[in-house]
């Protein structure tokens, strides 16, 4: 499986008035329609999100598969294994 994806972290999340919490229903609105840019992520900082969440996502998924055999009394088969996961990360294009 490859992820491709572009790792972009919103400029409002670093901004002064987020940060002291000094919003209002209007504010992102206004930050979309300046049409702010997203700034990218450092390369080291995506990979290791990437490689968080598809972990978390394959030990959810696998886990139900497993943890279903074990409830009907089954021993799970071997490809349904909670140990060992394949995933590849495409960073950038």
């Amino acid at each position: 499986m490859s992820l491709r994806a572009r790792a972009r972290v919103c400029v409002c999340v670093q901004s002064p008035d987020l940060i002291n919490n000094q919003i209002h229903t209007g504010w992102l609105d206004s930050r979309i329609a300046r049409k702010v840019p997203g700034v990218q992520a450092p390369w080291h900082i995506a990979v290791i999100a990437g490689a968080a969440v598809r972990a978390h996502q394959a030990v959810s998924a696998q886990s139900i598969e497993y943890l279903g055999f074990l409830s009907k009394g089954q021993l799970p088969p071997a490809s349904v294994s909670l140990i060992s996961f394949k995933e590849s990360l495409i960073i950038g294009e």
